[in-house]
């Protein structure tokens, strides 16, 4: 999207889901084409994969030849397969450890040998997280562009020039985000039995385990807007995830709009994360994280140079930020 917004002629074709249930309204400004692609599952049945990279082949073909693309941009390895043989520069995108999310078998194998294939032939990968580009970029052309966030400062002008105490009984803590198997819930059960005044509220698809708990409210998705104003009651926010080799590689979105509020935010540490240093209060046991909301229930106040040095980095890190880098690389 902002990539169109700073002069780029963009067409999106992503991957319909039929499973509406746990997403928003899609509101893009973009020229979008929703393609309903063979699950994963099923591309290990031959005939069935063959039909479906052959239909979507033809269909991106006659895209190229209707809008003139100059690049195509990859963002999955299982994807590389529509855009093969269009005789243009690709783009492999890489923003998550893609094969991290299956265990072991054949759609893990499918993904690493399509990944390593796409890294060979694409003639930039981009990677959005140090992890992952020391990871993988070995000699090939490579670079880091972070993501970002989409936030209105505005808004944190005008919470910076008003009090950042919030009112009302207890202590509400919010995660927004997808919950599954990497989502702490030891912690956050720990949390509400350590402390009769924290209130949890956890937003976005869950594909696992709910908590039972009389202070524990699950939101389901949320549109982006109705998201933000909802997450103003907050006291403060969490990134409760369980570290493994998928986490390693995540610089996550939600951080960087949780420093666009006037609270704490809390998150479990791995390296990743430095560059979030010092706006983030970081633990790595769960000890320390209870010490961290502890201390922040003492004093919630937010002092006018973390706003400052907020607002810097919101500035340095947003959407349009990033594609002008990408933009930037689209022209090496």
């Amino acid at each position: 999207e902002n990539l169109s917004r700073i002069g780029c002629d963009v067409t999106v074709a992503y991957k319909f889901s039929p499973r509406r249930s746990s997403l928003v309204k899609n509101e893009s400004t973009v020229r979008l084409y929703p393609c309903p692609f063979l699950p994963f599952k099923l591309k290990a049945i031959f005939i069935l994969n063959k039909i479906d990279r052959l239909f979507w082949k033809t269909f991106f073909k006659f895209l190229k030849h209707r809008h003139k693309y100059d690049q195509i941009v990859v963002t999955h390895p299982l994807l590389a397969g529509y855009v093969d043989g269009l005789d243009l520069p690709i783009i492999y995108d890489c923003h998550d450890d893609n094969s991290e999310f299956y265990a072991n078998g054949r759609i893990k194998n499918d993904i690493d040998r399509e990944h390593e294939k796409l890294m060979n032939i694409a003639s930039l990968n981009i990677f959005s997280s140090e992890h992952l580009h020391s990871k993988y970029c070995g000699d090939k052309k490579s670079i880091v562009i972070r993501n970002g966030h989409s936030c209105d400062l505005a808004r944190l002008e005008f919470i910076r020039s008003s009090s950042p105490m919030k009112s009302g009984v207890g202590y509400n803590l919010f995660y927004f985000g997808t919950v599954s198997e990497w989502f702490d819930n030891n912690l956050i059960l720990k949390i509400v039995n350590d402390f009769q005044d924290v209130y949890i509220t956890i937003i976005g698809p869950c594909d696992s385990t709910q908590i039972k708990h009389s202070r524990i409210k699950y939101i389901g998705p949320m549109n982006h807007k109705e998201l933000m104003d909802y997450s103003s009651e907050a006291d403060a926010f969490i990134m409760p995830f369980l570290v493994n080799e998928l986490i390693l590689g995540v610089d996550p979105v939600k951080l960087y709009e949780y420093l666009s509020f006037s609270a704490a935010v809390f998150s479990v540490y791995y390296p990743e994360l430095d560059h979030f240093k010092p706006l983030v209060k970081f633990y790595e046991t769960h000890e320390e994280a209870i010490s961290l909301i502890r201390d922040d229930r003492l004093d919630r106040s937010i002092h006018h140079t973390e706003f400052n040095a907020r607002e810097k980095f919101l500035i340095e890190s947003s959407w349009i930020s990033r594609a002008k880098d990408f933009k930037k690389s689209l022209l090496l």
